[in-house]
């Protein structure tokens, strides 16, 4: 890549969109902690796993609760995604798309999370968006095992508010639609909270909002776990 007209910043911007390490080592951002929290930001944003792990490799620690101060100057309006904005680190890369990520990348920010955040709810709150983005089962027990609360309330805060507020893994699983996950979280002993709000019935949601064929078949492993 040419950046040879855009400033410095410009420059780590482009160079972390496009994976470009060797850019970033050029421009010695390691020595700016303002540089090396832009790389953080776009790498996150873009899901660049190659440049996780280099600034791992560099010692680099990531604030994985911390907030970004984005700063859109230079973005056009229309381009400008000020939803994610207030969101915490681990969440951004989620919460900017809504398709699957990769393993590796899904990997690296578990397991990062895990190991350097004091506390089981960023956990949970990736399983609820896990399970709202109907990932695999699999992928929920992996966060599970790592540390997830499966019956506990969860409030999101920051972006979009509308993506949800006060949840539970177990309700987004029903709203969802994916058996599989409401079966995976039967079983690893999910339940559902008494007094919230946005608490449901899980046999009337689904057999008021379920098509057919899926009804009978989310209806048969709710009972298999006592609901009837």
């Amino acid at each position: 890549m040419v950046y040879n007209s855009l400033s410095d910043l410009e420059k780590i911007r482009q160079a972390a969109y496009h994976d470009d390490i060797a850019t970033l080592q050029k421009l010695n951002i390691l020595t700016n902690k303002q540089w090396v929290d832009e790389v953080i930001f776009r790498a996150l944003f873009n899901r660049s796993y190659s440049i996780l792990i280099w600034l791992t490799e560099k010692n680099i620690r990531i604030n994985w609760n911390g907030i970004p101060k984005i700063n859109w100057e230079g973005v056009p309006n229309d381009e400008r995604m000020t939803y994610i904005e207030g969101l915490p680190l681990y969440q951004l890369p989620f919460r900017r798309y809504r398709q699957i990520c990769d393993d590796e990348f899904i990997n690296f920010v578990l397991e990062s999370v895990a190991k350097t955040i004091n506390s089981t709810e960023p956990l949970t709150k990736l399983l609820c968006i896990f399970t709202s983005l109907a990932y695999s089962d699999e992928l929920l027990r992996r966060t599970h095992a790592l540390g997830a609360e499966l019956s506990e309330v969860v409030k999101f805060e920051g972006g979009d508010n509308a993506f949800m507020e006060d949840t539970y893994p177990l309700l987004v699983a029903i709203e969802s639609e994916k058996i599989e996950n409401i079966e995976c979280l039967l079983e690893l002993g999910a339940t559902i909270p008494q007094g919230l709000d946005t608490a449901i019935d899980p046999v009337k949601y689904i057999t008021e909002n379920y098509l057919a064929a899926e009804r009978k078949k989310a209806l048969k492993v709710l009972k298999k776990y006592g609901f009837e």
